[in-house]
């Protein structure tokens, strides 16, 4: 199922079937959430072949369950056709900025936050 759906999200992506979405072939692309799925799985090898994930050098990226993270299933991915730049991303578990937030009160996943920056589309 996690397979049709990613080639269903290329299909879109690409302007290859018709959907809601105006001119999605020319726009910028974001797609951002929980995958329920590691990054390596299949279902996201498939996905890499338009997107791209976002990475930080020596990031924790697991996320889930947010009261002891043992699993990445939450990522940014960013169009294949355009270049971006991450200026920061974090897993806001373990910053001292962050430690008032009661993460597995608030959801069971602990968020990803990135700031990007488009260089080229």
């Amino acid at each position: 199922m996690r397979l049709q759906q990613i080639r269903e999200i290329e299909n879109i992506t690409i302007g290859n079937t018709d959907s809601s979405f105006n001119e999605i072939a020319s726009s910028i692309k974001i797609l951002a959430g929980d995958f329920n799925d590691v990054m390596t799985s299949t279902s996201l090898a498939e996905l890499q072949r338009y997107w791209n994930p976002l990475k930080s050098d020596n990031l924790d990226i697991r996320t889930w369950p947010a009261a002891n993270p043992a699993l990445d299933l939450d990522h940014i991915f960013v169009y294949r056709g355009q270049r971006w730049a991450v200026e920061n991303m974090e897993i806001p578990n373990k910053q001292a900025e962050w430690k008032q937030v009661n993460w597995p009160a608030t959801s069971d996943h602990v968020p990803v936050i990135a700031k990007i920056k488009l260089l080229e589309q």
